[in-house]
């Protein structure tokens, strides 16, 4: 009797459409109830993963059991719940025939073993990473017309901002009071004199304001803050000029964002435009190296690095608002 894995995925997107798992669970249940002589021994899913990667929680998990030598046959209920392009459908599928087990689908019959079960995986891989492809360049398309339209097309929202009607089509973006007194806080901060970015970060902390995620401020994250749509009067989606993290826009050969172009977002201010433009100046200004008169010497060994490291980070640093 071989001993039978289920695995099963949804994305996040599919999980908001309600396409998840209990779906798939009927169709793998229909299908083991037609073949005696095999036994379900568990379940194995992966809850919000993408089908694109191949690294995934109860993938992995399921993987250890079949290396392990507990796991014969692994039973999906379609092709794309294994992966949705061709490169992760066949990465996934080597790492289960090398651990020792073999793949079947309740949805299609792979065949046996050979050379028509290839060429039969093959032009299903390519069917789903067509299908996948059409899927993408329709949400592409959604979030371009929906940012055009002055609504915010995904993502989390600015500091200082927070989505209006989230999850439906015209979600936009409203000022958060408590984030938006912040800001106002900042700006005054900012423009009153030349302080640090540590020094900033520091004052935030001693007056018990915390980050958006409720943790201390540091000069990184503040930094970023100091960039974003509150401070800049306009949120850009899609734009291709700042790229950090795990927000960037995808870009072509010639550094245009591949899935359209950029949108200006225009958004309720926090801060009027002279205000604005002050803080733009005093960050500025602050970045500007000072000339040391006559008579003075530049400070050596940590705090002169410290200071220098400061600046380097204004003059150099990322934005926050990608697309």
């Amino acid at each position: 009797m071989s001993a039978v894995a289920a695995y099963m995925r949804v994305s996040t997107a599919e999980q908001k459409r309600r396409y998840g798992i209990p779906a798939q669970a009927d169709a793998i249940r229909t299908f083991m109830e037609e073949r005696s002589k095999w036994r379900l021994t568990g379940s194995w899913e992966d809850l919000g993963e993408s089908g694109s990667t191949t690294s995934r929680p109860g993938l992995n998990d399921l993987l250890a059991e079949i290396v392990a030598g507990r796991v014969d046959v692994v039973l999906v209920s379609s092709l794309d719940r294994l992966g949705r392009t061709e490169a992760a459908i066949w990465h996934c599928l080597w790492q289960i025939e090398d651990g020792g087990a073999a793949l079947q689908c309740c949805e299609r019959d792979l065949g046996e073993p050979g050379l028509d079960r290839w060429l039969t995986i093959d032009r299903l891989a390519q069917a789903v990473e067509a299908d996948y492809s059409r899927i993408v360049t329709r949400t592409q398309s959604g979030r371009q017309l929906k940012a055009m339209g002055g609504g915010w097309p995904g993502g989390p929202a600015p500091y200082g901002y927070r989505i209006s009607g989230k999850g439906a089509f015209g979600s936009t973006l409203e000022v958060d009071h408590a984030e938006a007194a912040v800001v106002r806080l900042l700006a005054d901060l900012v423009i009153e004199g030349r302080r640090t970015l540590s020094e900033l970060a520091e004052e935030l902390n001693r007056r018990g304001i915390p980050t958006r995620s409720g943790r201390p401020w540091t000069r990184a994250n503040l930094h970023r803050r100091l960039k974003s749509a509150a401070f800049v009067g306009r949120a850009v989606f899609r734009r291709s000029d700042q790229q950090w993290g795990g927000h960037c826009t995808r870009l072509d050969g010639s550094g245009r964002p591949v899935h359209g172009e950029s949108v200006v977002i225009s958004l309720p201010p926090i801060l009027p435009a002279d205000r604005i433009r002050a803080v733009q100046q005093a960050l500025a200004e602050f970045a500007r190296p000072r000339r040391i008169p006559v008579g003075e010497y530049p400070l050596t060994g940590p705090v002169s690095h410290s200071v220098v490291t400061e600046r380097a980070a204004i003059r150099g640093g990322c934005g926050a608002e990608a697309g």
